[in-house]
């Protein structure tokens, strides 16, 4: 598989059901949320990657927002992006 810059390359595990993350996949999102404050992130699934300067990587992921007295959770899209050197960065959440 040929894969361009700018071009979204989308997992193709994901077009016949859903499998596991790999370790690596899981471990980009891990290490991306590390001290991050307000709201927990689960990944629920790796939907594809982007070749930029360095890789954008998207998933699925489960949001809890914990309030006093409650707890509201949404399912988002993430996308991180990873530099040739250096660690993941969340560049974008939204709310499916």
């Amino acid at each position: 598989m040929t894969i361009h810059d700018g071009g979204w390359v989308i997992d193709p595990k994901i077009n016949s059901h859903i499998h596991p993350m790999t370790s690596e996949q899981h471990n980009i999102f891990t290490h991306a949320f590390e001290g991050f404050c307000g709201a927990g992130y689960e990944p629920i699934a790796y939907l594809g990657k982007q070749v930029v300067s360095g890789m954008n990587h998207r998933y699925v992921a489960l949001q809890t927002l914990a309030q006093p007295g409650e707890k509201k959770s949404a399912i988002v899209t993430v996308t991180l992006y990873v530099p040739l050197e250096g660690r993941a960065v969340i560049t974008s959440i939204e709310t499916i």
